[in-house]
């Protein structure tokens, strides 16, 4: 049981479709997203000129690179580092003795929710 029960309706896809098409509809759904983005600055280009459309794509390139250079790593280093830290602070003998007076068998439920909470971040 615990995990393994857990993890077990997370194997059914959406409507049984192949993953395929999830990838297919992902880069539809990019590419759409970049044409549209594309006439907005075009259009923007010709109602309020060259140097504003200039303005407007060198602002665009700084948060393009701050997502991807800045909150993007930082994202996944604290999703990667909570289950290391939980396991580190159970791993603790003051977190031990502490959950050992809530009673028998608590730090195998904080365990396995540490393995729950594991298993959801490695989806992200």
């Amino acid at each position: 049981e615990g995990v393994a029960s857990f993890k077990a309706p997370r194997r059914l896809r959406c409507l049984r479709l192949p993953l395929a098409f999830f990838h297919t509809l992902s880069w539809c759904l990019s590419f759409a997203c970049f044409a549209v983005c594309c006439m907005v600055i075009i259009t923007y280009g010709k109602v309020l000129g060259a140097e504003a459309a200039h303005s407007m794509l060198y602002s665009w390139v700084l948060a393009l690179g701050q997502t991807f250079f800045v909150h993007e790593p930082l994202l996944i280093s604290i999703l990667a580092a909570i289950p290391v830290g939980l396991d580190a602070c159970l791993a603790h003998p003051a977190v031990a003795s502490c959950l050992a007076g809530f009673g028998d068998g608590c730090h195998d439920r904080v365990t396995t929710a540490v393995e729950y909470i594991a298993w959801a971040l490695d989806g992200c």
